[in-house]
């Protein structure tokens, strides 16, 4: 029984810290800012980083709309 209640406590002390820990790496992934400028460049060419709601977010570029391909009915 003592070795049940010993792991259940190891168990909730490493989510807690994994918690802690992503917590604390949010700002590095997501960066603050206060303008577009302020982010650093997108090295993707799907995607650009803008801010947003004071924050750098990663937001996807929309794909061209490619020529129209007529269906060959059969």
């Amino acid at each position: 029984m003592a070795k049940i209640h010993k792991s259940f406590y190891v168990v909730i002390l490493f989510l807690s810290l994994s918690l802690i820990a992503a917590e604390f790496d949010a700002d590095y992934f997501e960066p603050p800012c206060q303008t577009d400028d302020d982010c650093e460049p997108a090295w993707n060419e799907y995607f650009n980083c803008k801010c947003v709601d004071f924050k750098c977010k990663w937001i996807m570029i929309p794909k061209p709309e490619g020529p129209k391909i007529p269906k060959i009915p059969m």
